[in-house]
């Protein structure tokens, strides 16, 4: 009986961490979390590139990051409420260039900024909403999208649909030539919300998956050279619901699916021990909590950071 229950358990922790192979230069930082926020990653094979990961971080030691590593860009941020507590998390990385980014801002101000990015070389690559005390905070990350022929990538966005609209949206913009790269998903899962771009990629997408099925779908991903770029967890009446957004190319790559806070720690210290760095973080409390939260912890001076690389090149319309 004692070997049954071993192989039992063996099996239950394959399915939580499925690895692909496996360091890094830098490090992740976290306080602890209550016992229902669960944490997933995904790590890929990056010797050469430095990085630096902060984990349920307040908003006065995310902005300390912020401030400290402007020579580092933010490729992805997350935000939940944790009891009666906001909680940051984000991934930065150096690699010669700088993000340009709108973080916690109001719908009016997000909205000026994404029109006025479209005069310059940058394309949003992560987009992020989270619900607090009543109101709706939006925050969207921009990379530089540049290439050889002096031209830059484009960038669409949608935000707000239902799933049927939002995929429809999808194939649309897909025909165009623009492909899905980061999804947001919040109310209960009815509202769904895109970031696409015209760079080149073949894209795989899984919606609303059950855990096993999740993990069985990208077993048969990575045997056909996918690796995962998002992961979106939702509920739906308590019920957890899994996304993921693909891309086949050849990186060696690992990951952790809703692992406790020191699971995940465990995890990413191995990966940085191992020569991978975080490409995208997601932070799980349930939608419910969320939306009924009452405190009161927003500051009006923390609302609407904006910041501009002041490097950025108006794109020149006539090349």
């Amino acid at each position: 009986m004692d070997d049954l229950f071993r192989i039992i358990l063996i099996i239950f922790l394959g399915l939580s961490i499925f690895s692909c192979n496996r360091k890094t230069t830098t490090t992740t930082t976290a306080t602890d979390s209550t016992t229902d926020v669960t944490y997933s990653g995904i790590w890929i094979k990056d010797n050469s590139t430095s990085w630096y990961a902060i984990l349920d971080a307040t908003l006065d030691e995310f902005s300390t990051v912020n401030i400290n590593y402007t020579a580092y860009r933010i490729i992805d941020f997350e935000v939940v409420n944790v009891g009666d507590e906001t909680k940051y998390s984000a991934i930065y990385i150096s690699d010669g260039t700088a993000d340009t980014h709108c973080i916690r801002c109001e719908w009016d101000t997000l909205k000026s900024h994404f029109d006025s990015m479209k005069a310059y070389y940058v394309m949003a690559i992560d987009y992020e909403i989270h619900y607090e005390n009543g109101n709706y905070y939006y925050s969207m990350i921009y990379a530089d999208s540049t290439y050889d022929n002096g031209a830059a990538y484009g960038t669409k966005w949608s935000t707000g649909d239902d799933k049927a609209s939002f995929l429809n949206m999808v194939s649309s913009f897909s025909a165009e030539g623009y492909n899905l790269i980061d999804v947001e998903i919040d109310n209960f899962g009815e509202n769904f919300s895109g970031l696409y771009t015209s760079k080149p990629a073949n894209v795989l997408f899984y919606w609303d998956l059950d855990y096993d099925t999740l993990i069985d779908n990208a077993s048969t991903a990575a045997e056909n050279g996918y690796y995962p770029t998002d992961i979106e967890i939702h509920e739906i009446n308590g019920v957890k619901k899994y996304n993921v957004i693909l891309n086949y190319g050849s990186y060696e790559w690992d990951y952790l699916l809703e692992g406790s806070y020191e699971e995940f720690n465990a995890k990413n210290t191995l990966m940085q021990n191992t020569g991978y760095r975080p490409i995208d973080f997601e932070v799980h409390t349930s939608e419910e909590r969320n939306m009924g939260r009452l405190g009161d912890n927003l500051s009006g001076k923390d609302i609407n950071l904006v910041y501009i690389n002041p490097k950025l090149k108006k794109r020149n319309l006539f090349k």
